[in-house]
């Protein structure tokens, strides 16, 4: 019985020794360098070089899309520069020439509208077109430099510049020409408003015909409510004219102002009861739904 015990005593402390003998050769397996394996030390390598080659040419990417928009930016810096340096030239010249006085500027502009036309007559715009802004520079308040930048404008398709400069010049002229009818959008009859506008009717011609202008450069833009607003200052300058009213009883049925448009026809029908288009208006009128009136707001005069 001794010597059973002492037996499995002795198996018990081999089995241990063998045990704390592989025990510790697993831990040595566990940390061994997976860089001493050539597959696994390739892929690494292979790794690090796909990653340093995409930094490689993200950095390339973004020094080429910083250059474009380097040069785009100087562009851009230096159309400014010029434009800077000119109105910079042009105080000078105005200081130097010693322009005080409004008629002298107005002369000096006067000279600049007379380059611009001959620049346009070779149609040579863009030099026409500064031609018109130095006369503008000069004088301010003067008509004739805004009305050549409008029709510039226009002829060119430049839709959006002839709408701010045909804006400017039509508040230029009611104010030179005292026009009461060119302040709001709603023409008056004698009871209504009996005092009679300064303005002649040669200025009234103009006038309406510079806010047509305007409604077509709003037309163009798809501005269909800025286009009715100038068809409707046009009226109220000129309300017995059948051109402007032809027209803005047309833009009003386009939108569906039915309300508006029935005012208009029977104005047209009275100050042109032979107009072929009567009958077109007739029927384009009646087609519309009286679901859609719409409510027209009038401006009120100040």
């Amino acid at each position: 019985m001794f010597f059973y015990v002492v037996f499995l005593v002795i198996i018990l402390a081999c089995v241990a020794k063998i045990a704390i003998i592989v025990i510790g050769k697993f831990r040595n397996l566990t940390i061994i360098d997976i860089e001493a394996i050539p597959a696994e030390r390739d892929a690494k390598r292979k790794n690090e070089l796909m990653q340093e080659r995409l930094s490689r040419k993200t950095e390339e990417w973004g020094k080429k899309v910083a250059a474009k928009f380097g040069e785009r930016f100087d562009v851009v810096r230096e159309v400014f520069r010029r434009q800077y340096r000119k109105v910079l030239d042009l105080e000078r010249q105005m200081r130097k020439e010693h322009f005080t006085t409004p008629a002298q500027r107005r002369e000096r502009a006067g000279v600049l509208i007379a380059s611009a036309n001959a620049f346009l007559k070779e149609t040579k715009t863009g030099e026409a077109e500064q031609k018109f802004i130095e006369a503008a520079a000069f004088s301010p308040r003067m008509p004739e430099p805004y009305r050549g930048l409008a029709a510039l404008y226009l002829e060119t398709k430049r839709y959006e510049q002839a709408k701010e400069t045909l804006a400017y010049l039509t508040k230029i002229l009611v104010k030179e020409n005292r026009c009461i009818h060119g302040v709001g959008t709603r023409s008056f009859s004698a009871e209504e408003n009996p005092r009679a506008c300064p303005a002649s009717s040669a200025s009234h011609a103009d006038l309406a015909g510079r806010f047509l202008d305007l409604a077509t450069a709003c037309e163009a833009l798809g501005d269909r409510s800025g286009a009715i607003e100038a068809y409707e200052r046009a009226v109220a300058v000129e309300p017995a004219n059948p051109r402007h009213l032809d027209l803005l009883l047309d833009a009003c049925i386009l939108v569906g102002d039915r309300a508006r448009a029935e005012e208009l026809f029977v104005q047209l029908e009275k100050v042109n009861p032979e107009n072929m288009k009567l009958f077109e208006f007739s029927e384009r009128l009646e087609a519309l739904p009286k679901a859609e009136v719409k409510t027209r707001k009038r401006a009120a005069t100040k």
